[in-house]
């Protein structure tokens, strides 16, 4: 996918489900959200 389509057809989703997420897809969230960079490059990461 191109950088133009993902700005473009970027969405927010605000209807929340009471469905458990299982403990391996968090930490591969945690995990790729090391790589997101920071304001004024400043490393201050908290989970």
């Amino acid at each position: 996918m191109e950088l133009a389509t993902c700005i473009r057809e970027r969405r927010s989703v605000r209807r929340y489900t009471d469905e458990l997420v299982d403990h391996e897809t968090i930490e591969k969230i945690i995990d790729l959200a090391r790589f997101a960079p920071s304001w004024k490059n400043t490393q201050t990461t908290r989970y």
